[in-house]
């Protein structure tokens, strides 16, 4: 009988504490929950990431699918940081090129290379290799100006599959809470991830959104595989 504390090669406190050697601004307790949403979802899940820095948040978020059958985790970041964040300032480090952070990130987030596929790119490009109703769950991290964020919602929302988890970072910025609430009304927030479902019976946009606990042990329908992104 497999260990139920094992995720992989390491148990969840393990993968918790690699994320947190981790440059970023994710808090610990924000990791933990990422980690145990992901080790929620069902097996075949596809999981994306908007915004991944040097993997601190994309290895809690693996960390938490790695034993889960058949699920991918795509990694979308152009890895030159935001416009607000001085081309991809980081808490403890200066100003580095884009090279030298995508590398990082790979490094950092080696131990979920199986599962994790990088796209490169602007998440308006990223967006356009997934069809609708075809993702599980979509963090949005990325930039924090309102139209970025208000844009990304737009994007993405119906990429999801219905039950399907929307969330995000720093709900605590005014302009992402004011970006959210337009596009999901009311949310929960846990210290300042904000998450909730959306509701099959609505449409892609707009007030789409239920709360999380409303769609646990749904089915996912069927995704891209990485062969074609």
């Amino acid at each position: 009988m497999a260990d139920r504390d094992s995720y992989g090669f390491w148990t969840k406190d393990q993968w918790l504490q690699k994320a947190e050697s981790i440059d970023g601004w994710m808090r610990p307790v924000e990791l933990k929950l990422l980690f145990e949403a992901a080790a929620e979802l069902p097996e075949g899940a596809r999981v994306v990431e908007l915004g991944c820095w040097k993997g601190r948040s994309t290895l809690a978020i693996g960390g938490g699918l790695i034993r889960t059958p058949g699920v991918q985790l795509f990694c979308v970041d152009h890895f030159t940081g935001a416009p607000n964040q001085q081309a991809g300032a980081s808490p403890t480090t200066p100003i580095e090129n884009g090279e030298a952070i995508y590398q990082e990130f790979l490094r950092n987030t080696e131990p979920i290379e199986l599962i994790r596929v990088v796209l490169r790119m602007s998440s308006q490009n990223a967006a356009a290799k997934f069809e609708n109703e075809s993702l599980d769950w979509v963090f949005i991290d990325a930039s924090h100006d309102y139209h970025s964020v208000l844009t990304d919602l737009q994007t993405w929302l119906p990429r999801l599959r219905p039950g399907g988890l929307i969330s995000g970072h720093d709900y605590h910025d005014s302009s992402v809470k004011r970006a959210v609430r337009k596009m999901c009304g009311q949310v929960e927030v846990w210290d300042s991830i904000w998450y909730a479902r959306r509701n099959s019976n609505r449409s892609p946009i707009g007030k789409l959104i239920q709360w999380i606990a409303g769609a646990k042990g749904k089915q996912p329908v069927d995704t891209i595989g990485s062969e074609e992104v």
